[in-house]
């Protein structure tokens, strides 16, 4: 009684050896029909007869049938659509962009195969990501990324979907290999040379070191602009989007000539325009010592600055670094970090780190070791650099340190400082073949050891009359290495280095100003501002009838804009510094209008 009432599991299941060696001799009757299940697949789709909207077996995929078979619970029914969303705890896959998460959130076979079956199940073959999944045969590692990266299509909404899909694994650091890193930048090159640079760096993501080579490449050629890099090399164009980063209290030829030193480094040639311009400043020992005069060291700026609590040395950090590192500082505002202030120092001759370690270190009690982080000089020195990998490795060591000592930051007021820059250049030009001295840091500076060196152009003698320093990318004794960087000379950016002051407080607002131009014309159409305590750390410009234009310092407080287009229904303008915007009420002459004799 008890068996008949009994409810029976109309499947039965068998797992013996025997049994299943022998099925190929067995026969169904009236009570049993069967099937044999050779593998997860035939028992979960013949034996049990679960439905899975089209999904099939494929010969790669056997484990993740028979992980599927141990993790399913089909008491109250199966649907191989329900099960995935409920195994990832989602309501579904809406788009690419859900999916690219997902696939980096779960990046072990079995995971990987139930998002790829479930998107393919979802979506049709004419979908971007489909397409994808259909190329890839290894799920694990970085397959299916590395065939995103190979897609080059015209056709502009996929392109979309794979800059963000590549973007997304720049994000999470996806090392492709270089076999396709080879692969990609070779299909690269050959759309610039068939039709132009601008079709071929619209594929560009960023995804590789071999992709941002070749970028640094072209744009060292000028065939790619700067604004053309910023999607997927945004250090680099921070970089070179502004020559200085600074404008306040510096002498006008500056700017110029850091963008004249920054093309250079970059394109790895050395231009006429930088021999020009360093042969202006530095034509000789005088001239070189005018405009040096003009700055204070680091020591004399920061002496008695009781509010800085702690200084953090770089080693080699230049001012060229003024406009990437200010980036960098202002992406943590919303941990409560500002940069307060941004100023321009010069380092002791000889530029060396001897010379100047000394006396930075006369800015903390001598109990007290000066902070040393990151090191670009013993990079620059590297024997095994290469142009353009160095451009690429330096900003990425730049930003590395920075992001370490923002890092530790605590709340007090910190300043980042350092002993000397770097030059680039030297690398590129002939040694002089000076003899009679010792030869220095690969001749940037020469030391006799006995009496006492003749005045010359090349260089400039030190008060002990033994040492002199190059004044021109040209060392004294034998050529620079091939691609190192290198200091202890008289240029620039190997003797001007930067001051950051940063806090957690914002200190735009501490500025005031006063508009003094009141009309402007077409005859005169600048503007000129008194500002008091303008912040260091930022440009100030100003903002008419929807153009920026730069504002340049004239004297002691005293900026004038650029010329302007002038336009009689605007009368406005706001000046900008930093987070401030304020807006002034201009009266506009464009000049006076003929009278239309045919106008009745």
């Amino acid at each position: 009684m008890y068996a008949a009432n009994k409810q029976v599991n109309p499947n039965i299941i068998c797992t013996s050896h025997s049994i299943f060696a022998n099925a190929i001799y067995a026969q169904p009757d009236n009570a049993f029909t069967f099937v044999v299940c050779n593998d997860a697949y035939d028992f979960l789709t013949k034996g049990l007869q679960l439905q899975f909207g089209g999904v099939t077996k494929e010969v790669t995929d056997q484990n993740n049938w028979e992980e599927l078979a141990n993790s399913i619970d089909i008491c109250h029914g199966f649907k191989f659509s329900s099960y995935v969303k409920s195994y990832f705890s989602i309501n579904g896959i809406e788009d690419y962009k859900s999916f690219i998460k997902l696939w980096f959130d779960y990046p072990d076979q079995y995971h990987r195969w139930l998002l790829s079956r479930y998107y393919k199940l979802s979506n049709d073959e004419s979908d971007f990501i489909y397409k994808m999944l259909e190329r890839v045969t290894i799920l694990t590692g970085n397959d299916f990324i590395e065939q995103i990266a190979l897609y080059l299509s015209e056709i502009e909404s996929e392109m979309q979907e794979r800059l963000y899909c590549l973007k997304e694994a720049r994000r999470r650091n996806v090392v492709i290999k270089d076999a396709v890193q080879s692969t990609l930048t070779s299909r690269l090159s050959n759309i610039a040379e068939k039709y132009n640079y601008t079709s071929a760096i619209k594929y560009f993501a960023g995804i590789c070191q071999k992709e941002k080579e070749l970028a640094v490449a072209w744009l060292g050629k000028g065939v790619i602009s700067i604004e053309q890099i910023k999607t997927f090399l945004p250090d680099l164009y921070y970089y070179m989007s502004e020559p200085l980063g600074i404008s306040y209290n510096v002498p006008d030829w500056v700017a110029p000539y850091m963008k004249a030193y920054k093309d250079a480094k970059i394109s790895n040639v050395y231009t006429q325009e930088v021999d020009n311009q360093i042969g202006d400043i530095n034509k000789s020992d005088v001239a070189f010592d005018q405009w040096y005069q003009e700055f204070s060291t680091t020591r004399t700026l920061l002496q008695g600055r009781g509010d800085i609590e702690v200084f953090y040395w770089i080693d080699g950090l230049g001012v060229e670094w003024i406009p990437l590192i200010k980036q960098i500082i202002q992406e943590k505002a919303n941990q409560n970090i500002f940069l307060n202030e941004v100023k321009i120092a010069r380092a002791l001759l000889p530029s060396t780190t001897n010379t100047n370690k000394v006396d930075l270190q006369k800015l903390i009690p001598e109990s007290q070791k000066l902070l040393k982080a990151g090191d670009l000089d013993s990079f620059a020195h590297q024997p095994t650099n290469v142009w353009p990998t160095s451009i690429i490795k330096e900003i990425e060591l730049v930003r590395e340190v920075i992001e370490e000592i923002l890092a530790k930051y605590n709340g007090k007021k910190i300043a980042i400082i350092s002993d000397h820059g770097l030059t680039y250049l030297s690398q590129l030009c002939p040694g002089l073949g000076l003899v009679g001295g010792e030869s220095d840091h690969h001749g940037r500076l020469a030391v006799k050891s006995a009496g006492t060196w003749t005045s010359d152009s090349s260089y400039i003698k030190l008060e002990d009359g033994k040492t002199i320093c190059a004044l021109r990318h040209h060392s004294l004794c034998n050529k620079v290495p091939k691609g190192q960087g290198i200091h202890g000379g008289c240029t620039p950016e190997e003797v001007l280095v930067p001051i950051f002051v940063i806090s957690s407080y914002v200190a735009d607002a501490e500025w005031s100003a006063d508009i003094l131009t009141l009309e402007i014309s077409g005859a005169n159409p600048t503007i000129d501002f008194k500002i008091k305590n303008a912040p260091s750390a930022h440009i100030p410009y100003i903002e008419y009838n929807g153009v920026k234009y730069a504002l340049n310092q004239i004297g002691p407080d005293l900026f004038r804009s650029d010329a302007m287009i002038i336009d009689d229904n605007v009368h406005e303008v706001a000046l900008v510094i930093g987070s401030i915007t304020r807006i002034y009420k201009i009266l506009v002459n464009a000049g006076a209008k003929e009278d239309d004799l045919f106008d009745f």
